[in-house]
């Protein structure tokens, strides 16, 4: 598959995108590797879900085929859909890509119908992401399992962090390839995005984003930052919570707190751009467990100065006291003074902002392609 560009691709192999998420991640990473893979001259078509956010931007893109398939907006819809799917989606699958020769077919997140949309193109070969190699505390089981059938069934597995390879290749017996989870630099090009959020100038403002899972580390977060606020006074700090969950569960612990807000719900895409720019902004991920972070990405690509935990890969994205500072987990002494050199250094802060600036292009999505093709072509 060597890369072409133009209208010259009609000798080429050809690529399916499989991706019937919806929401969250999974659509940054799909369109950036699509966008990618097209880009370094590849002939692409994409299964993509009607309810994907961000849905207008595929349709933007040069693909030999773009097939919206209906999924479902509530559990009835699920429901609904998946014993319609062999008789009205795969259908119009294979009626949509009729006379389409798929040679590799890249799903970037297993969904729920992953499989059986792969089971349609027989003499495909499948390079299947699997982000959670051990799966995080909290994770639903069933889903996990869900997930592991259909990564047995892969050609060949993807992994976002490289200290996985080794552990993933022994447990499944078969080639597993890492590409690097790659920029978050789609949210900038949404054209219709809301202005940055109203952060106080005269204080360091700490935020958490994301969605409110056991494994996030919320509650450590509450107890540090009480002791931020006592040594710095209300006026000094604040903490920004922002994410969709159930908060229910750390409600009492930040009830406590004076300087804080809770934006309790689904962040969209044409929002997600405003929290991460402001005034002394600092981004922190307490996580306990897990494996590498969309919102480190997403403070990389802005330029916001992180604190997070060594856990999973985190390191891989984070250059130590370069572009944050990482720490232990689960230890709140140490997230505590963290925050505390962070509001009190502001050099150090600036230097990570230039820091990170540079640094970017490690996580290019044209780094990523390569090895992906790299990787189909058995090289």
């Amino acid at each position: 598959m060597m890369g072409m560009s133009g209208d010259n691709r009609s000798n080429q192999e050809i690529w399916l995108i499989n991706y019937t998420g919806r929401k969250g991640g999974g659509p940054l990473d799909a369109i950036s590797m699509t966008r990618a893979l097209i880009d370094y001259g590849e002939s692409v078509a994409a299964v993509v879900s009607s309810e994907v956010e961000n849905l207008a931007e595929w349709k933007k893109l040069d693909l030999i085929k773009l097939v919206v398939i209906e999924t479902y907006k509530n559990i009835a819809d699920f429901l609904i859909n998946s014993f319609l799917f062999p008789f009205r989606q795969k259908r119009q699958i294979k009626k949509e890509l009729n006379g389409v020769q798929i040679d590799v077919i890249y799903c970037p997140m297993i969904t729920f119908w992953t499989g059986s949309i792969n089971r349609l193109f027989k003499d495909a070969s499948t390079i299947e992401v699997l982000h959670d190699p051990i799966p995080h505390s909290g994770e639903n089981k069933i889903i996990s399992r869900s997930v592991e059938r259909e990564i047995k069934k892969a050609d060949i597995i993807a992994v976002h962090s490289k200290k996985y390879v080794d552990y993933v290749r022994k447990k499944y017996l078969k080639p597993v390839i890492w590409i690097p989870l790659g920029r978050h630099s789609e949210y900038s090009i949404i054209e219709k995005r809301d202005k940055g959020f109203d952060y106080e100038a005269q204080k360091t403002n700490f935020l958490f984003f994301g969605t409110f899972s056991k494994y996030k580390g919320l509650d450590i977060l509450a107890e540090a930052f009480k002791k931020v606020e006592n040594e710095l006074g209300e006026d000094k700090c604040h903490i920004y919570i922002v994410g969709s969950g159930d908060f229910s569960p750390y409600r009492d612990v930040y009830e406590g707190i004076t300087s804080c807000t809770v934006i309790n719900r689904w962040i969209p895409d044409e929002e997600v751009e405003s929290y991460f720019k402001g005034n002394n902004l600092v981004c922190v991920c307490p996580y306990v467990d897990g494996t590498q972070s969309g919102t480190v990405m997403l403070a990389l690509e802005y330029q916001v100065p992180l604190i997070a935990t060594d856990v999973g890969g985190i390191a891989e994205q984070i250059d130590d006291g370069e572009t944050g500072v990482i720490i232990k987990p689960n230890d709140i002494e140490a997230l505590y003074d963290a925050m505390m050199r962070m509001a009190n250094d502001e050099v150090l802060r600036k230097a990570m902002v230039l820091n990170q600036e540079s640094s970017l292009h490690k996580f290019d999505w044209s780094n990523s392609v390569s090895k992906l093709v790299d990787a189909a072509n058995g090289r």
